[in-house]
């Protein structure tokens, strides 16, 4: 295993047992309510929960396949999946020609995020959103090396964990276009999603009547949000810290990146919009994790990995971010105080982010 990737995979474990779990008793009104009966049920489905948890059955399923008590289920994989994501942000970096200290680096950032990442440690029950993500991580893996059949079946599994393994059909298309490829393989395509198309839509023909919130009535119920200020700030920014910062300081390099990913680009276009059919904020954005930490690796690449004391406050900036009210073993007192150090995180990673572009200026003209 290459020393970085080591590295990384030992601060993602510290990191996760800082988030801890949550305490499902207090919780109980959550999405416990519905995914530990349905792990409960595993082997068998069961088919009388709320619509859209009905359609989410392959985490707890998997769950109740354990000999294990389900709770303690959802810990174990939810923990085990976390390191995985990790891991696999590392492969991804890398695939997309980052070193491998850059890719380290930035998968250890997007450990240190609470919303991103950290939420799914916490709330263990939320195992179908890291499968999802694990699931959309791969795909690009097998859509940048054309195995079109693998990532059709592979998503096709996904979308009985998470909606957001649809996403991966327009993301394809786009990267066909992008590359010359639409009329050679778009056909190809086509068929490998084929299964994707009818597991997402036979369940929620079959199960219309399904008590619960249907995909329409759930925008209609949370579109709303899009007139306030603040959900546009949490989901482009605060969803973001402290690596939003590196990105707006190198905007050039992030276009540069942008124009070469446009199917990535679509990927986080099409998540911001799908942020509309629930009531969360930033938690909503983790599809798009694949679609920005990438370019945030390729700045690290070209301008931070070698100067050790810009790493330093990077991380520094990471560890405020990470600390959280709710999302933590030990939670802060208060939302005020988590709003504060992630402004705070915010500022400083700017100021370094200044400072290194300054330096490295300097260090050019002379």
């Amino acid at each position: 295993m290459p020393r970085p990737l080591l590295l990384a995979l030992l601060a993602t474990a510290v990191l996760v047992w800082l988030y801890g779990a949550m305490d499902t008793v207090a919780y109980a009104d959550t999405g416990v309510q519905y995914y530990v009966p349905m792990a409960e049920a595993s082997p068998g489905l069961d088919l009388t929960q709320n619509q859209p948890y009905v359609f989410r059955w392959l985490g707890p399923w998997l769950v109740g396949l354990l000999p294990v008590d389900p709770v303690l289920g959802f810990t174990l994989l939810a923990v085990l999946a976390a390191l995985a994501l990790a891991g696999l942000a590392y492969a991804v970096f890398r695939a997309d020609g980052r070193s491998p200290e850059a890719s380290a680096l930035t998968a250890v950032l997007l450990a240190m995020n609470p919303y991103l990442f950290g939420f799914n440690v916490f709330n263990m029950v939320q195992l179908d959103d890291v499968i999802a993500q694990l699931a959309l991580g791969v795909g690009l893996l097998l859509l940048w090396t054309r195995r079109y059949v693998a990532l059709g079946a592979l998503m096709a599994v996904a979308v009985l964990a998470r909606e957001p393994a649809i996403l991966m059909l327009p993301v394809a298309a786009v990267w066909l276009w992008e590359h010359g490829r639409l009329r050679a393989d778009g056909w190809r395509v086509a068929l490998a999603f084929v299964p994707l198309v009818l597991l997402f839509a036979v369940p929620r023909l079959l199960l219309s009547g399904q008590e619960g919130a249907h995909l329409v009535q759930t925008f209609l119920n949370a579109s709303g949000k899009a007139a306030d200020p603040a959900t546009w700030a949490r989901l482009l920014v605060n969803a973001w810290v402290p690596v939003v910062a590196l990105l707006a300081v190198w905007p050039r390099e992030t276009i540069a990146w942008a124009r070469g990913h446009l199917h990535l680009v679509a990927l986080f276009g099409l998540t911001l919009a799908s942020a509309f059919f629930g009531g969360d904020q930033e938690r909503l954005m983790q599809p798009a994790i694949w679609a920005v930490y990438p370019a945030v690796a390729l700045v690290l690449d070209r301008h931070w990995t070698r100067r050790p004391v810009a790493v330093g406050l990077l991380l520094a900036t990471g560890a405020l971010t990470s600390l959280h009210h709710i999302t933590a073993r030990f939670p802060l007192p208060d939302r005020r105080l988590t709003a504060v150090l992630a402004a705070v995180a915010l500022a400083l990673a700017l100021g370094a982010a200044l400072w290194t572009r300054r330096t490295l200026a300097q260090s050019q003209t002379t």
